[in-house]
């Protein structure tokens, strides 16, 4: 645990860092973009995935807010319901792709 808590740190600032250089770039991104959140993250600010789709210039948006749920959004009570949203997001994707 304490190697844990000495290298978390350094591992979120990569993190953010990570995501500024995105953010910078999002016009290269051509392709749909799938954008999941929980409202109760604790990890980093629940809003920012509202912001990304705001700030996202492309048409190709899905964004998904799942109430009450934290960060790890595949185990906890939102699963589901990202498994569903993945699900029609893809079915879209490969639908619009055979057209």
């Amino acid at each position: 645990m304490a190697w844990l808590k000495e290298q978390l740190p350094a591992q979120l600032t990569a993190i953010q860092a990570f995501a500024d250089t995105t953010a910078t770039h999002l016009e290269r991104v051509k392709q749909p973009v799938f954008i999941a959140q929980g409202d109760a993250d604790q990890m980093i600010d629940p809003r920012s995935g509202q912001w990304l789709a705001d700030a996202y210039p492309s048409e190709q948006i899905d964004f998904h807010e799942y109430a009450g749920a934290g960060h790890v959004l595949t185990v906890n009570a939102a699963h589901h319901a990202l498994e569903t949203d993945i699900l029609a997001f893809l079915q879209t994707i490969f639908k619009n792709n055979e057209e």
